[in-house]
């Protein structure tokens, strides 16, 4: 349990953080890359100028987390939560977003070259102020070419793939679990 924990300056390259629950922790200027991250809770964490290359945020939580000058090329984003988020002026180049939720998220000055956002969900997804886009893979959408006329096909709702983000009871709960007695 690392709930809103310090790491700032951290090295965790090629570390093994699969499963972490570390919700509003601090990961600036950290060092994570190749990192294994998958299914961890990094909702809300703070990742301004770490270094991220070849990470895998494989799906996590990072829902509501700020990316500032975070140089993630070839990160692996893969069918993770990230609602809300942030990246500014990020180096994103050849990253898989492949199924991620991106839903009111805003992408602003960031290099998106390569990037894979196919199955992506980007409702309400901004991206804005000079983001590099050549090669970027966004999701299609999908037409029913063939089936009997006045017929609409059943409406799916999707699961999330990703874990969930700790409720803000559940951080309040970390937290006093970390307290000594």
């Amino acid at each position: 349990n690392l709930a809103e924990a310090n790491l700032n300056g951290a090295n965790c390259e090629a570390s093994n953080l699969s499963e972490l629950t570390a919700p509003g922790a601090v990961f600036r200027e950290a060092t994570l890359n190749g990192a294994n991250l998958r299914l961890a809770d990094l909702s809300d964490c703070d990742f301004a100028r770490a270094k991220a290359v070849a990470a895998i945020f494989e799906r996590a939580a990072l829902r509501g987390a700020m990316f500032e000058q975070t140089q993630a090329p070839n990160a692996v984003f893969e069918f993770s939560d990230l609602r809300q988020i942030r990246f500014v002026g990020c180096l994103l180049s050849n990253a898989n977003f492949v199924g991620a939720d991106l839903t009111d998220s805003e992408i602003r000055h960031c290099d998106l070259t390569e990037v894979d956002m196919y199955w992506a969900c980007v409702e309400h997804l901004q991206m804005v102020d000079q983001v590099l886009i050549r090669g970027l893979r966004m999701p299609e959408t999908v037409e029913i070419a063939f089936g009997p006329k006045n017929v609409q096909p059943p409406r799916v709702v999707a699961k999330p793939l990703y874990r969930t983000a700790a409720s803000a009871e559940q951080r309040q709960q970390y937290l006093a679990d970390c307290k000594l007695p």
